[in-house]
């Protein structure tokens, strides 16, 4: 975990549901730790690229279950975008550091 993250908790399992190389797109889900069973009954994600203007755009899109059945606040939605960035950061700044790993 980043040592700024503001995460109620230490630490998130994760599995790889599709990793689609030809539409760029990947998807995960939570298996353990994190907010399951907390907030989350499930939780998962889909992150799909594109060109765009010399550039690539992303869109995340979350699929949940809360416990409670109340939906997620914008304050809640702001917490979990935090998060994935910051750990998408820390793999582009591992992986800009360590070229070879992913040769």
């Amino acid at each position: 975990m980043h040592a700024a993250s503001k995460a109620p908790f230490s630490y998130v399992k994760e599995k790889v549901d599709v990793l689609d190389h030809e539409n760029m797109v990947y998807k995960y889900s939570a298996v353990e730790g994190g907010l399951l069973g907390v907030r989350f009954n499930s939780c998962s994600f889909e992150i799909k690229f594109a060109p765009h203007e010399g550039g690539t755009i992303g869109k995340l899109t979350c699929h949940y279950d809360t416990t409670d059945n109340t939906p997620v606040g914008e304050e809640e939605k702001g917490q979990i975008l935090e998060g994935l960035l910051g750990m998408l950061n820390a793999v582009e700044a591992y992986l800009v550091a360590n070229p070879t790993a992913f040769a």
